[in-house]
């Protein structure tokens, strides 16, 4: 009898037990410096991108604005970040890191490192290369411009080498369908 799900088979189902164990393993990581990955993603965000507006911080994470606002005010606390009014719009606040969030950020980059090698392991520098590969294109044939921040959508078609919405190679699916 075969007790596997139908759906086993489906590109969703292992993308998404991908990122629940991907995830798992970096949250129990990151809980010995009293992060999570929720929290650590604007960590990362400011890091690269420097002081940010939390409707712009929101955007970037592809988040609702109420869950960031959420990380920020814990982040806050934990003085990791520091949110001060825009210089021209006062009503604006912009988020920064403070020297003691940046001091996490060589930790948060390490325990990234050390989930994507444990993941990886066993896989060719081909294979991780193609599985980077597909995933952009999958990302790209489901990313319809208004669930995906833009200026992230450009870069991955960048990368792919497409401009349109998704790869020009049409493949056939398990069904033969096209």
């Amino acid at each position: 009898m075969n007790t596997y799900p139908q759906h086993s088979r489906s590109i969703g189902f292992w993308t998404h037990h991908l990122a629940m164990a991907f995830r798992s393993r970096v949250d129990d990581q990151l809980s010995e410096i009293g992060l999570t990955m929720g929290e650590s993603m604007p960590l990362m965000l400011l890091h690269h991108l420097g002081p940010q507006s939390l409707v712009e911080l929101s955007r970037r994470m592809n988040f609702a604005h109420p869950s960031v606002l959420r990380h920020i005010d814990i982040l806050e606390r934990k003085g990791f970040v520091e949110r001060k009014p825009h210089n021209v719009d006062r009503r604006i606040k912009v988020v920064s890191l403070t020297v003691t969030g940046e001091e996490l950020i060589g930790r948060i980059s390490e325990i990234l490192t050390s989930v994507h090698n444990k993941a990886i392991v066993g896989l060719t520098t081909e294979e991780v290369s193609t599985v980077n590969l597909l995933l952009r294109k999958l990302f790209l044939n489901l990313c319809d411009g208004n669930s995906c921040p833009e200026e992230f959508y450009k870069r991955v078609q960048q990368e792919v080498g497409v401009s349109g919405g998704g790869s020009s190679n049409s493949t056939e699916n398990e069904t033969g369908k096209q």
